[in-house]
């Protein structure tokens, strides 16, 4: 009797995967078949056409609406949108402080510490560089849709 109980269970579950549907931000480009789709619960930076910025997970409120930390955000106000990682985040803030520190010990020590100042910059630099790597989806190249049925085998059939 127990192992009929797994195996129903199990058959539930893969029932369950197998129909269900995501919500979230579907991207297709405006100049080739380009598509991108932004699972509710993404970690994303939005800008929008007030010039304010928001970075947070999405969460889909309705057909034209999201929301990042309980902000309503209409999809026509937004002016670009790109994926922002956890851990591009966390790297670019490791590299700032680690070139800051050899910048400060550099200076503060004075004679050859001098020679950690140049690379302190150069590290600094990357860590500042980090967030601007990725792809912008930009409101003049790319269409913004939120769906709630995205299922991407279909797109490429």
């Amino acid at each position: 009797m127990n192992n009929k109980l797994k195996i129903i269970l199990a058959f539930i579950f893969i029932a369950n995967l197998c129909f269900s549907q995501q919500k979230g931000i579907l991207l297709s480009s405006k100049t080739d078949d380009e598509v991108e789709f932004y699972n509710e619960n993404k970690r994303v930076k939005i800008e929008t056409n007030d010039g304010k910025n928001y970075t947070g997970r999405i969460q889909i409120v309705d057909e034209n609406t999201i929301a990042i930390d309980n902000e309503n955000i209409p999809i026509s106000n937004i002016i670009k949108i790109r994926s922002q990682s956890v851990f591009s985040t966390i790297l670019s803030a490791g590299f700032i402080i680690i070139g800051g520190a050899a910048i400060i010990t550099g200076i503060a020590a004075g004679g050859y510490g001098i020679l950690l100042v140049p690379p302190g910059i150069v590290v600094t630099g990357v860590g500042t560089l980090i967030p601007a790597i990725g792809n912008n989806h930009k409101k003049y190249s790319w269409d913004y849709k939120i769906v709630a049925d995205y299922n991407p085998e279909n797109e490429n059939k």
